[in-house]
């Protein structure tokens, strides 16, 4: 497991409090990279049932709902506390830090104790859930466990300018200072033809791709995939390689998403990986 895969260890730090720790123990040096309230632990004892025994039962069989507050919670804790900020970007992580609501503005009906974001909208929400990855999956030694790692895949939107003069690519990055997409980035690449309409499959939302391979998405552009992907290796973006899906989704003109430009402009939105290693080409 390389470094930027960080353990946790979920504690019942306070009656009812589900906090993951990077110890199992109560290590001084241990932080507290998040945590929420959970109903179900307050009524442990009078179901006779232990901590351990719910974790088995409960937490590792993957509630996404708890996995999500979890998530939140991680990322609210890295914004506010610099000692978990810089413990997470010595492991790969890179965080923006987010306008969180006060707790008032929690949902009466949360019990979790998880505030939303200031500017709280579907498409920040999306984003959100992109930036880190919490999940569950085996230790070394067989068990399950509670794994952190940095978000692989992102989601940009990708503008197509059809100038005349010079047909390019716009990338648009989700940028959380704005807390909207960017503005007409100078992440360019070549436009060399329209994206291709796929064929959908009946009764499935995967689609028809070149080679036959079933990929998400409305259209193509597999003839600009790697002059975009290189632009955003040039750029380093997300890290130093990309891998952008031949797949994307038409979301419709320029002029209805407030984009204004001499030329039309067609958006897209594109999913986006960052990789490790060298992208395949």
């Amino acid at each position: 497991m390389d470094s930027t895969h960080i353990r946790l260890y979920p504690i019942e730090a306070d009656h009812g409090f589900l906090a993951l720790s990077t110890s199992p123990t109560s290590d001084p040096a241990a932080l507290h990279l998040g945590g929420c309230m959970v109903g179900a632990l307050e009524e442990l004892e009078d179901e006779g049932v232990s901590f351990e025994e719910w974790l088995e039962e409960s937490f590792y069989t993957g509630d996404e709902d708890l996995l999500s507050n979890l998530t939140r919670s991680i990322l609210y804790t890295a914004s506010e506390e610099e000692t978990v900020r810089t413990f997470l970007q010595e492991h790969g992580f890179d965080l923006p830090t987010l306008r969180i609501a006060d707790l008032a503005d929690i949902d009466p009906t949360d019990a979790s104790g998880i505030p939303p974001l200031v500017n709280e909208t579907d498409e920040a929400t999306d984003r959100l859930y992109e930036l880190i990855d919490l999940y569950i999956g085996p230790a070394d030694d067989g068990t399950l466990a509670v794994w952190l790692r940095p978000g692989a895949r992102r989601t940009v939107h990708l503008l197509a300018v059809n100038d005349p003069e010079s047909p390019r690519w716009i990338v648009q990055p989700w940028d959380w200072t704005a807390e909207d997409w960017a503005g007409y980035s100078e992440i360019q690449a070549p436009l060399s033809a329209a994206p291709e309409t796929l064929q959908v499959i009946p009764h499935g939302s995967t689609v028809k791709t070149l080679g036959g391979l079933p990929v998400l998405g409305t259209h193509s552009i597999l003839k600009d995939q790697k002059a975009i992907s290189e632009v955003l290796d040039a750029t380093r973006l997300y890290g130093a390689h990309h891998f952008v899906s031949p797949g994307v989704w038409h979301l419709g003109s320029g002029e209805r998403h407030g984009i204004e430009m001499d030329a039309p402009v067609e958006v897209y939105a594109a999913k986006v990986w960052a990789l490790r290693g060298r992208a395949p080409r």
